[in-house]
């Protein structure tokens, strides 16, 4: 119906709270190895540790922390793919040792990195893995 209605909707501004949030999501995905607690979240949010948790999960889906996990797995995966070691890895993207990064890897995409790695196709005349 907006397609072919006369009158056309402006988006409306974000709530500050919800620039916020964004803000920090947006953190989270540029520092992933950084340990951040919810009370230093929410102060940077300038909102409650509650009603911040709140939200962010409304706003993005999933709790802070657990984002917070993903964004990590998102980081090792592509030093995995550069050919980074999983034990050098995992502390680098701020896991608290390998088994740690192991067990959320595997929850994650169904297989362990060790074999995740070697289901890639690689490319060795360009040293680089084949995706897609």
């Amino acid at each position: 119906m907006l397609r072919y209605s006369k009158t056309r909707r402006t988006p409306r501004p974000l709530p500050f709270s919800e620039q916020r949030v964004l803000q920090i999501k947006m953190l989270l995905d540029d520092t992933p190895e950084q340990e951040w607690s919810l009370s230093t979240l929410a102060a940077m949010a300038e909102l409650s540790p509650w009603h911040y948790l709140r939200q962010f999960k409304a706003l993005v889906g999933i709790p802070p922390h657990a984002y917070q996990v993903q964004a990590r797995l998102r980081k090792a995966k592509t030093l995995m793919l550069h050919g980074h070691t999983l034990a050098a890895l995992s502390s680098q993207c701020g896991f608290s040792d390998q088994s740690h990064f192991t067990r959320h890897f595997k929850n994650a995409f169904g297989a362990t990195p060790g074999s995740f790695i070697q289901s890639i196709v690689w490319d060795h005349t360009a040293r680089e893995p084949l995706l897609g």
